[in-house]
This record gives structure tokens, C-alpha cells and sequence, in this order.
């Protein structure tokens, strides 16, 4: 479906459709370019945070993600000047490399 820039949709098979995407004349909303999304983890300190933790350490998407996060040291600066505490698990990913990683769920033993 394509949207216009009012949002309202239109048939892309219908003839409005075939002229609209020929020549728009700006009338089409655009998709944005670029999209971002930002996944955090928020839980208090104790046994359940670290367990789910330590699941995400045997997930490889979440370990390349870890391995390719920098974070700059104003914003760890800021973080921690709010109150919020930022768990730096590259560095402990780096001091203990997992084992084995995995590509689907596989539930940890408790």
C-alpha cells in the first residue's frame, strides 16, 4: 500500500496507483532513509538480570552486537551522573569469552 502525504493509502494496482508511482508530484509520503533501533536490557540488580545475561552471552546476535557497541566516555559519564548504571558487558565478554554460541534458544540448566 502506498501512503500519501496526507496517509491516506493508496491501491498501488489501481489506476490513481500506476499514475501516482509514475509521477508522484510529491503527493507520495517518502520512506525515511534511515532507521535506528536502539535495544536495552532494564531490570534491577539480582539473580534474574544476571541469568537472563548470561542467556544473551550465548546468543550470537546478541554477542556480535556487544562486540561491535562503544560506548563514548561522556555518555558513560552522563549515564552514571543520572543515577543509571551501565553493565559494560563487552569488557566481561573480552575478560570471558563464551564457549560455544548459539544461533537459536537453547534454555540454560538452572
Amino acid at each position: 500500500t502506498m501512503l500519501t502525504r496526507s496517509g491516506r493509502a493508496v491501491d498501488p494496482g489501481s489506476v490513481a496507483g500506476k499514475i501516482l508511482r509514475r509521477f508522484s508530484f510529491g503527493v507520495l509520503k517518502k520512506p525515511p532513509s534511515v532507521r535506528v533501533a536502539i535495544f536495552w536490557t532494564f531490570g534491577l540488580r539480582g539473580p534474574h538480570l544476571d541469568r537472563y545475561i548470561a542467556y544473551l552471552k550465548t546468543r550470537r546476535y546478541a554477542v556480535d552486537r556487544w562486540m561491535a557497541a562503544a560506548y563514548d566516555l561522556a555518555a558513560l559519564e552522563a549515564a552514571e551522573s543520572a543515577g543509571v548504571r551501565i553493565r559494560q558487558v563487552r569488557s566481561e565478554l573480552q575478560a570471558h569469552p563464551p564457549a560455544e554460541l548459539h544461533e537459536h534458544h537453547v534454555p540454560l540448566n538452572y
